[in-house]
């Protein structure tokens, strides 16, 4: 069976780990590729601080 996935513009992807490392590289491709993405994290205040890089990058994301 194929999997046919939408392209990364039309997605909107959850990463866990996003305050740093290689989730927050992930979350900042992800986003500068078009994708709307949700981050999580134990680091509230870093995780706000990746949000606003994406957002001010011109990018869409929220954090929880």
């Amino acid at each position: 069976m194929r999997v046919k996935l939408k392209p990364v513009a039309e997605q909107v992807i959850l990463i866990t780990g996003a305050s740093s490392g290689i989730g927050r590289t992930t979350a900042r491709i992800a986003a500068e590729r078009g994708a709307k993405v949700v981050l999580v994290a134990r680091d509230g205040e870093a995780l706000a601080g990746v949000v606003r890089e994406i957002e001010e990058a011109g990018g869409t994301a929220a954090h929880a």
